[in-house]
């Protein structure tokens, strides 16, 4: 190289990028992802009562799509809400885990969260009891509701 005329520019970015490399390094040596700190939890109750809540105030029983109370836009709704919390944090190369309504119940399990996001009405009660005692008792933790989340 040192008969380039560059030579010393490329020397410089070959530098630099072992430097951006070697600052990854943990990450790439070992090629496992990082534990992820923020927690999704996926709907599953909602749905049931959604149907529920159709069927029950509507005369001719269940929509399935064409109005904006239909079993479809309403489980549309809790994925589509789901979805791009979990794009926006990927796009930031934050780790993220999906976690069920079971999951809130076990203290071990959401130990190591730092967030956990419920984004569903109709929670469990147990499941939203352990999302709140997470939350009272890991220092720095925080529960993410959207609008409605764990309403009966």
């Amino acid at each position: 190289w040192s008969d380039h005329v560059n030579a010393s520019r490329i020397a410089r970015e070959v530098n630099e990028v072992s430097a951006i490399i070697g600052a990854a390094e943990d990450v790439l040596w070992p090629a496992v992802r990082p534990r992820a700190a923020v927690g999704i939890v996926s709907a599953r109750s909602a749905s049931y009562y959604d149907q529920w809540e159709v069927t029950g105030h509507e005369a001719d029983g269940t929509c399935l799509g064409c109005c904006t109370s239909s079993l479809l836009s309403l489980a549309e709704a809790h994925d589509a809400e789901v979805f791009s919390i979990w794009k926006l944090l990927t796009m930031r190369n934050i780790p993220v885990d999906f976690l069920s309504e079971d999951s809130l119940r076990n203290q071990s399990v959401l130990a190591g969260y730092k967030a956990i996001i419920i984004t569903e009405a109709n929670v469990p009660s147990a499941s939203m009891t352990g999302a709140l005692t997470w939350a009272r008792t890991v220092p720095n933790a925080t529960l993410l509701l959207s609008p409605f989340a764990g309403q009966l």
